[in-house]
């Protein structure tokens, strides 16, 4: 048996990602697998955006086997399976849902997940994988990448930052930052967003923000991996539940996370347990308001534990299980 896993060097974020976790979980396993849909030898084609798939299905040998990663890259622009309608609203298309159900195998990263696309109709068979974690990338303590992230802000060290990823297009989200920004104004906010393909309504919000919510396109690896380790919190406060990458790059780094309810999957971020999850704006302000002032405990020790157990090479003998299983 020898998986396709579909590359295309896209300039984004979080597909990039996933894409770098599925191959090393399967490297680290000693897995063979192919990067080309030219290589007469696959037997199976693991896509990681159902946009690929669509554009490449023809090109695929007769009879192989497909398996679709889903829902892991909600808050990419080329990698998201919700689309905004002409409401304004996150959905996912009746027709993106007929071709799911052309595929052999759904992969989603959470059991709620599983549970929305059954839901919206998905008859193909899905399975829960974890996007796993490459934990050792994130032990950067005694290495020249812990302080990229203070060059990148052009800050001391002593200066306390939160940092979050939101989608391109999710306004709200970035009203939620923008007010959390003017409430803690000795914070700065680093906000990672896909500037180039912005709404016009999120770069009009972007021009009127406050001097501490910083507004950055993808980052480089280094930077990002020195962000995420040296912030004192991640927020997730997007509009759809998404973040699965971000919520396990958090838990490896131990930087403590805060989630709207609405934002995550709390079967991956569970509230008081490794992380904090909240229902709305106010009840966010004042659990990092609470976290600033050590009122809070933290939930490191949980998260790191939860990141030990979504190593890339445990994560990949699942995955070739479930290959063997296909």
């Amino acid at each position: 048996m020898k998986p396709l896993v579909f590359s295309k060097e896209n300039n984004n974020f979080e597909v990039m990602r996933l894409r770098k976790n599925l191959k090393g979980s399967l490297e680290l396993n000693d897995f063979i697998y192919s990067s080309s849909v030219y290589d007469d030898t696959y037997n199976i084609a693991h896509f990681i955006t159902l946009e690929d798939f669509k554009k490449n299905k023809s090109e695929l040998k007769k009879g192989v086997k497909v398996v679709l990663s889903l829902l892991y890259c909600e808050e990419d622009f080329d990698g998201r399976l919700y689309k905004k309608n002409i409401s304004d609203e996150y959905v996912i298309p009746k027709s993106d849902i007929e071709t799911i159900n052309k595929a052999t195998l759904v992969l989603v990263p959470s059991l709620k997940a599983k549970q929305y696309l059954i839901l919206l109709g998905v008859k193909t068979k899905i399975e829960v994988l974890s996007c796993g974690v490459n934990v050792t990338k994130f032990l950067i303590k005694n290495t020249y990448v812990r302080t990229i992230a203070y060059r990148y802000l052009k800050c001391p060290e002593e200066m306390q930052f939160m940092v979050s990823v939101i989608d391109c297009q999710d306004t709200e989200a970035e009203k939620i930052l923008y007010g959390l920004a003017l409430s803690f104004p000795k914070i700065k906010f680093v906000v990672v967003c896909d500037y180039k393909h912005a709404s016009h309504e999120m770069k009009k919000l972007f021009k009127k923000s406050p001097p501490n919510l910083l507004n950055t396109g993808p980052l480089e690896d280094d930077v990002y991996i020195s962000l995420t380790y040296n912030a004192k919190a991640f927020l997730f406060v997007g509009s759809i539940q998404g973040n699965a990458i971000q919520a396990y790059e958090a838990m490896a780094s131990e930087t403590e996370i805060f989630a709207l309810e609405a934002s995550v999957y709390q079967d991956i971020v569970i509230d008081k347990g490794n992380g904090y999850v909240y229902n709305n704006f106010d009840s966010l302000k004042e659990g990092i308001k609470l976290f600033l002032s050590d009122e809070l405990p933290t939930t490191y020790k949980k998260e790191k534990a939860i990141a030990n157990e979504n190593t890339l090479k445990n994560v990949g003998k699942k995955l070739i299980e479930i290959y063997k299983g296909i």
